[in-house]
């Protein structure tokens, strides 16, 4: 069987699939050593538009599976593998994601659209209402550098959060849609020096993340899986 997948980074996906059996092919936007030791055959996305990572993916043949990673869930393929683009585009909206949660009761830092951030404390969180990586986040400290953000021509694509302080973390899990199994709390690597030059770019996880706040943490992925019935 055949697997395409697409994603920022597609290493830990590939890998695992290949340790699976299957013929993967991969294009992502680093194509690291790591990626292509696993990839049968491997793209470079680079700044390729959706017509240009339709058209790459088609040079590989045809696929009995795709899996669009992070980065690229809204691509729109008839074999998917896990959540569908709709399903992602609700999950990968932030303002939205912040409403369902407090409409769940799951804590979660304020969010308001970066035009009406005004009544949040300080410091906020700037951040792209879609994507991941962290690598567009900045913080705005005061009224003057909130404006700054505001003034930017793409100012409508970004949310402002108020800022809290913790350990950034994440939990994977496994769901079919209807069943959700975290398998693993991870705390995330952000911002580290000797990795990267921006202050919130995500570099990777350490597994386990041991804390008080276990049960908690478990307690609300699960809930979240389930809410949006999420795949894989």
């Amino acid at each position: 069987m055949k697997v395409l997948v697409i994603a920022n980074s597609a290493r830990s996906i590939v890998c695992s699939a290949k340790r699976a059996g299957y013929t993967v092919y991969a294009l992502d936007n680093f194509c690291d050593v790591d990626m292509r030791s696993c990839a049968d055959r491997s793209g470079f996305i680079g700044g390729l538009d959706e017509k240009g990572i339709y058209d790459l993916a088609m040079s590989f043949g045809e696929s009995d599976i795709v899996i669009p990673g992070p980065g690229f869930e809204n691509l729109k393929f008839k074999n998917i593998l896990g959540n569908k683009p709709e399903v992602a585009k609700e999950v990968n909206d932030k303002l939205m994601l912040a409403k369902k949660l407090c409409s769940l009761g799951i804590p979660h830092p304020e969010t308001e659209p970066l035009s009406r951030a005004s009544g949040l404390r300080f410091p906020l969180m700037i951040k792209p209402r879609c994507g991941s990586g962290g690598m567009r986040n900045a913080i705005a400290r005061d009224e003057d550098q909130l404006s700054g953000f505001q003034s930017r021509t793409d100012a409508s694509e970004f949310i402002a959060q108020e800022f809290v302080n913790g350990i950034p973390c994440s939990s994977s899990l496994i769901g079919t849609g209807n069943e959700a199994s975290v398998i693993a709390l991870n705390e995330q690597l952000i911002g580290i020096p000797r990795l990267t030059g921006l202050p919130f770019a995500y570099c990777g996880n350490v597994t386990p993340f041991i804390t008080q706040f276990s049960g908690d943490m478990a307690e609300y992925s699960r809930q979240i899986a389930l809410e949006f019935g999420l795949m894989g």
